[in-house]
């Protein structure tokens, strides 16, 4: 445990340089223009799901750039640390951008004069699948192949929700008029959903291992 912890501290002080006052604008400035536009606290939290997914990615790109991934094989530390360290480096960045996103939809709803608390749970919980769900795809890639090698097919996630969210404007309509029946069933809906996403994360965390224990440095 003492390792994933080191590993931890290890990854994020890699990360330090990208925690800069002129992203944090940016991320502000976009989150702010789409929120006004929309009026929905999913625009703050799509757009900090992007920044996060970007920022769980720099982890492999930093290791592929400086070897520190190969510097671990070197001092014989257990591939299955080096999975589960970067698997919570990555759910530590989620609560910390979902956080930051929080602050930012107050503040945008200060601004406009009103606040709706009640949208912010269910938003929280399908973003939390939604980045888990990516996750779980793109980490048995980059351990796999390194980021450099699989950084093309690591966009498909991105692609995908795309699409998702694409036919969701589309048939807005429909989807409204189920809401209703799918809201009768929301505890078993929300139960299956966490065994859905449990399942997921257990079958990447040990591709993940499998893979990164075969992997050639």
């Amino acid at each position: 445990m003492n390792k994933i912890k080191k590993m931890i501290v290890l990854d994020f002080i890699s990360l330090k340089p990208y925690f800069t006052w002129k992203n944090l604008l940016i991320l502000l400035g976009i989150s702010a223009y789409f929120y006004f536009i929309e009026q929905s606290p999913l625009a703050i939290f799509s757009i900090t799901l992007i920044f996060t997914m970007i920022y769980s990615s720099y982890p492999f790109l930093l290791g592929d750039e400086s070897g520190i991934d190969s510097l671990y094989r070197m001092f014989s530390i257990n591939p299955q640390k080096v999975v589960i360290g970067r698997y919570l480096v990555s759910l530590i960045l989620f609560v910390a951008m979902s956080l930051i996103a929080f602050v930012l939809y107050i503040l945008s709803s200060l601004a406009l004069h009103a606040i709706d608390l009640e949208p912010l749970a269910g938003t929280f919980f399908l973003y939390s699948a939604i980045y888990l769900v990516m996750i779980c795809f793109q980490y048995p890639l980059y351990f796999k192949y390194g980021y450099t090698k699989a950084k093309i097919l690591s966009m498909l996630p991105f692609l995908f929700v795309g699409a998702i969210g694409m036919a969701g404007y589309y048939f807005r309509e429909q989807i409204a008029a189920i809401l209703p029946r799918i809201a009768q069933h929301r505890g078993v809906i929300l139960f299956c959903s966490f065994v859905l996403v449990l399942l997921i994360v257990t079958a990447s965390m040990r591709t993940s291992i499998r893979v990164y224990r075969k992997r050639d440095f």
